[in-house]
C-alpha cells in the first residue's frame, strides 16, 4: 500500500519520541505493533448487467431516496458472490466476495482517506469494473459503511482513481466533501454531474467498458479538474495515457491542406423542441475533409443546465429539461386565454453552443435553441351544462363542455381525450361519449361521474359530475276518479292527474304527477258550477252538472297535447220553501166550494192562519226553492169539550214528493186547532221542518 507523507511523517515522529522517552515509560512498540488499531469497511454492491444479480434493492437494505441511485433509469439488483477489491491509491489492499444480500466486509484496514472499492462481474473477461464506491475516511479502530453502490459512488471512485493515476496527488490529498454536500442537483459541480450521465450510459448499457469509453474518460478528467482545482490538461479530445498529461498532438504533415469541419445539423438559430422533465437527446452532425477524429464540446451555460455531449458522437443528452423562465410573464396572456377558452402552452428557450474540433485544431461552432415545453398540471375540472341538471327526452341528446383548469390558470378542453373516465350512479339511463354528447336511453335520473388523471403530472384524479333526468314521450293522461263526481254546494273533493310517458323500446312506461304543474289547462263545459286548482282540488259553487276538460302539452319533449276529463254533478243543501198555498173548503170532500185561501211567501219556520169556521177542510201546496228537495208532511188536531181540550196523535209522514207537495184534505171541522208539519230534505242531507197552525 502506498502511503503519502501526510501519514508517514507523523508515524516517524511518534516513533522517535517514544525512543527518547524510553527511560521514563519503560515501553517501546515492537515491529509487529504499528501504533494504531485497524478498522473495518463495509457496504453493499448493487448493479445492473451481471448474472450474479439477486433481488432488487428495496427499503429493507436501508435505501434513502436522498442518497441512493438519484439518476438511475434501470433496475439495480443486489450482487450475490461477486468479487470486490479494495485499493488505496495504486495499491491493492484486499479482496473479498459478497454474500447473497450483496454485502461485503473488509477488516484490519489501516486508517486513511478515499479507499476505492471496485466490484468485478465474472461475465466480463476484460477485467472492467462493474461499479465503484469510496470509503471517504476510516479512523483508527473505526468502521466506515459505504452504503449501496450507485452512479454517484461509481463516479466518485473514477475521480479518485484518476487523480491518483494522472496527477501527483495521493488519496490523502483528495477532498470529496464539497461535491457530496452538493447532492442531489450538483449545481456547483456541473462537470461532475455530466460524468454521472456518462457513467449511467455505460453502466446501464451492459456492453461498454468504463475504462475504455472515450466520453467517460473525458468526462472523468473534467470532473477531476473541477473537484481538485488542478489544471490537468483536459483539452478537447483528451485521452489518458500511461501518465499525467494530454494525448500528443497531430503528426507532422497531417494538417497540410486540411479544412475545418462543418456542422450540418442543426442550422444556426434553429429551434429544437424538448419537454420539461422528459429526457432530451439530439445528435449534432458534422462533416470533415479529410476525415479526422472529431471532438464535440458544449458551452459552460449548457453544461450548467445539466446537458452533456458525447465527445466523439456529438449526441447531446439533457436528462431532465427545466422550465425556469415563466415567473408570471404569461399571467395576462393566460387570463385572456381562459376567457376565450384557448389553451396556452408556455415554453422556455435555452441557447446552446456546440463546438466541433478536428485533429488539427480547426473548429466550427453553431448556436441553436432548445425550446422546452413547460409541464403544466391540472388543478381542477370545470363542467358546464345548460340547463343544470340536464333534462332530456328518450332517444334525444344533449351536450356539455369539460375543461381542465391548470395550475397557471390556463384552460384546456378535455373533450375527445381518451384518458377521461365516465361512469354512472344508475346505469342504463344515459350514455356519454368523449365528444361531449349525452344520449338518453330510458326514463329515470342518474349522475354522470367524470374522472381525469393528469398524464403529465399524475397525482390524485380530478373529478366533476353532471345530474341528468330523462323523460319519456307523453302518450296520455291518467285521471281519477273515473266515474262522475257528485258534490254538494260549498263542498270540495280531490282528484289525481298523471302524465303517461313512453320510456323507449324495452322499458316500462312511467307515470309523472301533473298536480302543481302550471302548464296544465283546465276548462268547463258549463261555467260557474265548479272551480278547480292545480293542486287537485274541485270546489262546488252552484247546483248543476259540468265537465272539467284537462289539456297538457309536455314543455320538454313536446308532441301533441294530451287530454282527459272529469264529470261533476253539484247538489244543493238548500231546504228553503219558496211558498205555501192553503185552500179552505166548505165541504168535507175538498172539492165543492172554496171558502177562502192563504199564501205564505216568504215561508217562516212557524206560520199561523186563522181560518173561517165555515171551512170544514183544508189542503195545501208547498214548493221548495231547490227543485231537487224532497217534501213530506204530517198533521194533528186539538179537540175541546166543555171541560177540556185534547191533542190527537201525529199522523204518519206522507209519501215524499220532489220539489212540489200537494196535500190531501185535512179536516178542520169541530177542531180547536190543527197543526201541520212540512219536512224539506235537501239532496245533500240538510233537513228543515216548517210548522203551519190553523186556528
Amino acid at each position: 500500500m502506498k502511503l503519502s507523507t501526510k501519514i508517514i511523517l507523523p508515524i516517524i515522529l511518534i516513533s522517535a519520541l517514544l525512543i527518547l522517552l524510553n527511560g521514563c515509560t519503560g515501553t517501546v512498540p515492537t515491529d509487529e505493533s504499528p501504533g494504531f488499531t485497524p478498522g473495518t469497511i463495509t457496504g453493499i454492491i448493487a448493479a445492473p448487467c451481471c448474472s450474479t444479480s439477486a433481488d432488487a434493492v428495496s427499503e429493507s437494505q436501508g435505501v434513502s431516496p436522498e442518497y441512493w441511485c438519484l439518476y438511475c433509469q434501470d433496475n439495480w439488483l443486489l450482487q450475490d458472490g461477486i468479487e470486490v477489491v479494495l485499493t488505496y491509491g495504486e495499491d491493492e489492499v484486499a479482496t473479498t466476495t459478497t454474500n447473497s444480500k450483496g454485502e461485503f466486509t473488509f477488516t484490519n484496514v489501516d486508517p486513511g482517506k478515499n479507499y476505492v472499492i471496485a466490484a468485478y462481474c465474472p461475465d466480463f473477461a476484460d477485467n472492467r469494473p462493474l461499479v465503484k464506491d469510496v470509503a471517504l475516511k476510516l479512523i483508527e479502530g473505526g468502521s466506515f459503511d459505504t452504503k449501496i453502490t450507485d452512479l454517484v459512488s461509481t463516479s466518485l471512485g473514477l475521480v479518485v482513481d484518476f487523480l491518483v493515476l494522472y496527477t501527483d496527488w495521493g488519496p490523502e490529498d483528495i477532498s470529496l466533501d464539497a461535491v457530496i454536500a452538493d447532492k442531489p442537483t450538483f449545481s456547483n459541480f456541473p462537470k461532475f454531474k455530466a460524468l454521472i450521465y456518462e457513467v449511467r450510459r455505460v453502466v446501464e448499457n451492459c456492453e461498454v467498458n468504463l475504462l475504455t469509453d472515450d466520453d467517460v474518460l473525458y468526462a472523468t478528467c473534467r470532473a477531476a479538474e473541477e473537484i481538485s482545482g488542478l489544471d490537468i490538461g483536459c483539452d478537447t479530445g483528451f485521452a489518458p495515457g500511461p501518465g499525467p498529461g494530454p494525448t500528443p498532438g497531430p503528426t507532422p504533415g497531417e494538417c497540410d491542406g486540411n479544412v475545418a469541419p462543418d456542422i450540418t445539423e442543426p442550422s444556426e438559430g434553429e429551434s429544437i423542441p424538448a419537454n420539461e422533465g422528459v429526457e432530451f437527446t439530439y445528435e449534432v452532425k458534422a462533416n470533415d475533409d479529410p476525415t479526422q477524429t472529431l471532438t464535440f464540446t458544449l458551452d459552460e451555460y449548457s453544461i450548467g443546465l445539466g446537458m452533456v455531449i458525447g465527445v466523439n458522437s456529438g449526441v447531446i443528452t439533457w436528462t431532465s429539461p427545466i422550465c425556469d423562465c415563466l415567473n408570471g410573464q404569461l399571467e395576462a396572456e393566460l387570463r385572456n386565454a381562459k376567457s376565450d377558452r384557448i389553451f396556452i402552452t408556455p415554453t422556455c428557450s435555452y441557447p446552446v453552443t456546440v463546438t466541433v474540433e478536428d485533429s488539427c485544431d480547426l473548429t466550427d461552432t453553431v448556436t441553436f435553441d432548445v425550446e422546452v415545453t413547460c409541464k403544466l398540471c391540472v388543478d381542477r375540472l370545470e363542467v358546464e351544462v345548460d340547463p343544470n341538471p340536464m333534462v332530456l327526452c328518450v332517444d334525444n341528446s344533449g351536450s356539455f363542455t369539460l375543461d381542465a383548469i391548470y395550475d397557471d390558470a390556463s384552460v384546456k378542453s378535455l373533450l375527445g381525450n381518451d384518458n377521461v373516465v365516465y361512469s354512472y350512479t344508475v346505469d342504463g339511463i344515459v350514455t356519454v361519449d368523449n365528444t361531449g354528447t349525452i344520449t338518453a336511453l330510458a326514463c329515470g335520473e342518474t349522475t354522470i361521474e367524470i374522472s381525469y388523471t393528469d398524464s403529465v403530472c399524475g397525482g390524485a384524479p380530478q373529478t366533476a359530475s353532471i345530474d341528468v333526468e330523462v323523460k319519456g314521450a307523453l302518450v296520455g293522461l291518467n285521471v281519477t276518479p273515473v266515474e262522475p263526481l257528485v258534490l254538494c254546494v260549498d263542498n270540495s273533493d280531490s282528484f289525481t292527474l298523471d302524465a303517461i310517458y313512453s320510456c323507449g323500446v324495452g322499458h316500462m312506461s312511467g307515470l309523472v304527477s301533473l298536480l302543481g304543474n302550471d302548464n296544465v289547462v283546465y276548462s268547463y263545459t258549463v261555467d260557474g258550477i265548479v272551480t278547480v286548482d292545480n293542486t287537485g282540488t274541485i270546489i262546488a259553487l252552484a247546483c248543476g252538472t259540468t265537465t272539467i276538460d284537462i289539456e297538457y302539452t309536455d314543455s320538454v319533449c313536446g308532441g301533441a297535447p294530451q287530454t282527459a276529463s272529469i264529470d261533476v254533478e253539484v247538489l244543493s243543501n238548500n231546504t228553503n220553501l219558496d211558498h205555501i198555498d192553503l185552500t179552505g173548503w166548505y165541504n168535507t170532500t175538498c172539492c165543492c166550494r172554496i171558502k177562502e185561501t192563504k199564501t205564505f211567501n216568504p215561508v217562516l219556520a212557524t206560520q199561523t192562519w186563522n181560518i173561517n169556521h165555515d171551512s170544514d177542510s183544508v189542503n195545501f201546496e208547498a214548493v221548495s226553492v231547490d227543485p231537487g228537495s224532497k217534501i213530506s208532511y204530517r198533521y194533528r188536531s186539538e179537540t175541546c169539550s166543555c171541560c177540556s181540550c185534547d191533542w190527537s196523535d201525529w199522523s204518519d209522514w206522507s209519501a215524499q214528493s220532489v220539489g212540489t207537495l200537494n196535500s190531501s184534505c185535512i179536516f178542520t171541522d169541530h177542531k180547536q186547532e190543527v197543526q201541520i208539519e212540512i219536512k224539506v230534505e235537501a239532496p245533500c242531507g240538510n233537513t228543515t221542518i216548517y210548522l203551519v197552525k190553523l186556528i
